[in-house]
């Protein structure tokens, strides 16, 4: 132990301590430095000979590690005694970024690999150093070419000297990894030279790769520390930066697959250029790769993640194994050529994967057009999925109002189509692609397409769609582009995408001066979820006669038709009520607003409109405010209605407030003088009444006017005046029950002027009734049995909240009456039909218990589950000796092998002879023609309408049974679709 003390007082005193022991029989020598009586500093080496191997020192460790030791053994395929155990270094830094680091050195033939752990230590006081975690490894070859004579004259040498991956759980910055000691050799704690390594939390490449004398990983080292996550799809650029109609985009970085991580060099060798340089992992197997290229005058090829991979045990058994596993990848390729003002390029990328998925691109650009194509093929549970969507880019005409300037057609096959919502529609690509001729950029870069096709056009079995659209301008100021989107297969969705510009005037350039409006639009049709959808938008690049007179706002109008919000709907225009909790199924359109500052004056404001069963609402705000040195004055006014269904009840409140604030400093005395005035006024009816409030800054007082707030006079069910008639106001038609076919009509025969009508011919096994009433119900009986609903529980309390009552009684009974052929009443008709409550979704604003108001502000605009009636279905027996119909698809792919016995050579089937003649001798047999009319008669006396004909002969059966009779026989009960290999045949 040595210590160490200044003469000056302030100077703390610093202790070294050393410490020498064995383990594993090999010497650890520790060397730690107090400074001030805390521990700043820690470093020591356990250095193996040059007969140690990784086994060897498990061995040595004592029978504990074994068992370790025979996994890790097993795991490297036998290669443990290959790798040497060189040093393991332990160091401990009080720097600007606190750690303890371990470093494991192992020797691999030739090169050295480096595993690293370094726990990031917390600095009090400092909320963004709360600690964490860096681990990683590096390979440190021998500097020597890599590569064969030709290739060497060609581009220079390959030399990869050291490639590491690190990755950290937080940024740090000034962290040395390295050891501070040689490995093996003891010595004071001494930093090796340099800066240190700046990390982001993430994966972190270093290396140095020369190729050339040039270093393709400049600047992954000690004072960059890049990080290199895996890319997640392009964001596209806003349209504020990149306007859909407008010019294209700036280039986006490429996408990554799997787990790849890149950084952009843009470098060139000679003839050839390097676009990317890359790290890319899998199948536990470990990838260089470049995207590289070459050009002669005008034909370029470039190769997209062109490398080497090597299995990640290989790299730990050495540089021979290594070698051995070395592996050329390649992701796809290139070509373009360009002659003068023709321009042709195009490519195919393979993305990696377990199933073969090519992803292609193909660009022609002439002076007269221009046509840009994508697609992507894959195979998938033994389908082939395809798309394809292709644009063309030309000045096609038309009527002013609709001049066409391009044309796009797409068809995808196994391919859901996944329409975007209304804040990405002028993002979307397939809409982009149609709008922007260079969109995919002018080299038509297949990577682009990855992101594209897992996330709006992902592989699905029976998933089929298909799309066209038409880019048009308007008189020269109105720029539009239109997608109709049609998917079916597992789900049908119609859909419109559509994108518009106003600019009021263009200038050269093609930018507006005075105005620019931009409108996406998305329409939906969506019948298995029984929904209409229209929505509109105002994008970011809308303003009115300066830049920064910011538009903003929209649009939507939903209607539910089928499901579980069937009835309901709503139509918004800038949002909803500030106290109407919005149901969940419901769109939210942004607010309609403007914002702009003219010198010393902001000018904002907004409005909304919303429309749905229980409610109308509408409001909006506008704020003016002055700012000049030390005055201040503003004017806030806000308004917001609120209006409920019969009887009629309305809420309204508005306020504005105007003010004034004056700052004046006097030497270092600073004073405030401000004075606000606002009014508030509340209204409520009918009739009308309310209430002003006025506030005079610390004075403030209030006044009504009016008759007190009241309910509105309950309507009555029934009245002569139709504007206080529920029956009338809401119910319409009287008769509030009807009982309707839903399937399983045969016939509705016609009743003779003046008599009864004749009863409907319905189907046993395919009967489907629906009783159904225009009240909702609290109790269902059938036959004098009570149901309930499915789930068990009891039915939804309701009231007649117009009429005032918080709870009514409604009771739908059904009576059913079977007769026999005789008239007389069956018994057990009940046996052979299933029953289901009929439930739907009603308006809180008429059938809820609770009172006006509190149903529409917490957003309960519908009561779910209110039942409206019972269905009726035959039930049949299902039949055992009839098996599943089976696709005659399933035989394309699988192979049933059915087991049967020998029944020997078999002969083409062949008519018997005579066999025609004497069909139709026994078909007009006397005995035969009787049977057959007594069958009829039969038949017939069952029958109250369509009898059949008592004279059924079957003269053409008879005379040419070989053209009726022609198929083999077909047993099928009545009314049962015919199979479908029959149906197709």
């Amino acid at each position: 132990m040595s210590t160490t003390e200044d003469a000056g007082p302030a100077t703390p005193t610093t202790v070294e301590l050393e410490l020498e022991l064995r383990v594993g029989g090999r010497p650890l020598a520790l060397r730690g430095t107090l400074t001030g009586g805390g521990l700043t500093g820690l470093a020591g080496t356990l250095r193996g000979e040059k007969t140690d191997t990784l086994g060897g020192l498990l061995a040595g460790l004592g029978e504990a590690f074994a068992g370790p030791g025979a996994a890790l053994d097993a795991l490297g395929g036998g290669g443990l005694a290959a790798i040497h155990f060189e040093a393991v270094e332990l160091a401990y830094r009080s720097t600007a970024t606190p750690c303890v680091v371990l470093n494991t050195t192992l020797g691999v033939g030739v090169g050295h690999t480096r595993i690293v752990v370094a726990k990031l230590l917390p600095v009090p006081g400092r909320a963004e150093d709360e600690g964490g975690l860096v681990a990683g490894f590096e390979l440190e070859l021998e500097p020597r070419p890599i590569g064969d004579k030709g290739l060497s004259e060609l581009i220079g040498g390959i030399v990869v000297e050291r490639l590491g991956v690190f990755h950290a759980s937080r940024d740090c910055s000034g962290l040395h990894l390295e050891p501070a000691t040689a490995p093996g050799a003891f010595a004071p704690l001494v930093e090796r030279a340099g800066e240190g390594r700046s990390l982001h939390a993430g994966l972190n490449l270093s290396g140095r790769v020369l190729i050339g004398g040039v270093d393709l990983l400049e600047g992954f080292g000690h004072d960059t520390g890049n990080t290199l996550d895996a890319q997640a799809p392009a964001a596209e650029p806003s349209p504020a930066a990149a306007p859909a109609l407008a010019s294209p985009a700036p280039e986006a970085p490429l996408p990554a697959r799997g787990r790849a991580f890149w950084k952009r060099i843009d470098k060139r060798i000679g003839p050839l250029s390097f676009r990317r340089v890359g790290l890319v992992y899998e199948s536990s197997r470990l990838a260089i790769a470049l995207d590289a290229g070459l050009r002669i005058g005008g034909l370029s090829f470039e190769l997209v993640g062109f490398g080497v991979d090597c299995p990640i045990a290989a790299l730990l058994k050495g540089p021979h194994a290594a070698m051995d596993g070395l592996g050329v990848r390649l992701e796809g390729a290139m070509l373009g050529l360009e002659t003068g003002a023709i321009a042709i390029s195009g490519g195919l990328t393979r993305a990696p994967g377990e199933t073969l998925r090519l992803d292609g691109s193909l660009r022609v650009s002439t002076p007269v057009l221009s046509v840009s194509a994508i697609g992507s093929y894959e195979r998938i549970e033994g389908a082939h999925s395809f798309f394809a969507f292709a644009a063309l880019h030309k000045e096609i005409g038309g009527p002013p109002f609709f001049f066409v300037t391009g044309l796009c057609l797409g068809i995808g096959i196994h391919r859901r189509l996944t329409l975007p919502p209304i804040e990405q529609v002028h993002s979307f690509p397939l809409l982009r692609a149609a709008a922007e001729p260079d969109y995919l950029g002018k080299d038509a870069d297949p990577r682009r397409i990855g992101a594209l096709v897992d996330t709006w056009l992902a592989p699905e079995r029976d998933s089929m769609w298909i799309a066209g659209g038409v880019r048009f301008t308007s008189f020269g100021i109105v720029e539009s582009v239109a997608m109709l989107s049609v998917a079916f297969g597992n789900r049908l969705e119609i859909g419109v995408l559509g994108l518009s510009r106003l600019q009021l005037p263009r200038k050269a350039g093609g930018e507006a001066a005075m105005a620019c409006v931009e409108m996406e639009l998305r329409v939906v049709i969506a019948p298995d979820d029984g929904l209409v959808a229209v929505e509109g938008r105002l994008t970011e690049n809308s303003f009115v006669l300066r830049r920064d007179f910011r538009l903003r706002g929209g649009f939507a109008f939903f209607a539910w038709y089928a499901g579980p919000h069937a009835g309901d709907f709503v139509v918004s225009v800038g949002g909803y009520h500030p106290s109407f909790q919005v149901p969940a199924h419901y769109p939210r359109p942004e607010r309609v607003e403007f914002n702009c500052q003219i010198g010393q004056v902001t000018i904002s404001g907004q409005c909304y409109f919303a429309l749905c069963p229980a409610a109308i609402m509408a409001g909006g705000s506008l704020s003016i405010v002055y700012a000049s040195g030390g005055i201040r004055a503003w004017l806030v006014a806000r308004a917001d209605f609120l209006m409920q269904w019969k009887p009629l009840h309305y809420e309204a409140a508005v306020a504005v407030l105007l003010g004034v604030q004056l700052n004046i400093k006097i030497w270092f005395v600073r004073i405030r003088l401000s004075i606000e005035l606002g009014a508030a006024i509340a209204l409520y009816g009918p009739p009308l009444a309310g209430s002003v409030r006025i506030s005079l800054y610390v004075v403030s007082f209030t006044v009504g006017f009016g008759p007190p707030k009241s309910l509105p006079p309950p309507m009555v069910w029934e009245s002569d005046d139709p504007e206080r008639s529920f029956a009338h106001s809401f119910l319409g038609n009287p008769d509030v029950t009807r009982i309707s076919v839903v399937d399983g009509l045969l016939d509705t025969p016609a009743a003779p002027p003046g008599s009864a009508p004749r009863r409907p011919v319905l189907q046993a096994h395919r009967l489907h009734l629906r009783c159904q009433s225009s009240v909702p119900a609290t109790e269902l009986r059938f036959d004098g049995r009570e149901l309930h609903p499915r789930g068990g529980g009891t039915w939804p309390q309701l009231g007649v909240q117009p009429m005032g009552l918080g709870r009514f009684h409604s009771r739908i009974e059904l009576t059913l009456e079977a007769l026999h052929p005789d008239g007389s009443v069956r018994g057990d008709a009940q046996a052979e039909l299933d029953l289901a409550p009929l439930t739907v979704s009603v308006p809180s604003a008429l059938w809820s218990p609770r009172p006006p108001g509190i149903d529409i502000l917490s957003g309960k605009t519908l009561i779910d589950g209110a039942p409206v009636g019972i269905e009726l279905r035959g039930r049949v027996d299902p039949d055992t000796r009839v098996g599943p119909a089976l696709e005659l698809e399933t035989f394309a792919y699988d192979r049933v092998e059915y087991p049967c016995s020998d029944v020997g050579a078999l002969r083409p089937a062949t008519a018997l002879p005579g066999s025609a003649a004497r069909l139709g001798d026994t078909l007009m047999a006397g005995v035969v023609v009787e049977r057959r009319r007594a069958i009829v008669d039969c038949l017939n006396a069952g029958r109250g309408v369509r009898k059949l004909s008592a004279d059924a002969e079957l003269p053409i059966l008879a005379a040419a049974p070989e053209h009726v009779l022609d198929v083999e026989p077909l047993m099928a009960r009545i009314g049962q679709d015919v199979p479908r290999m029959f149906a197709e045949i």
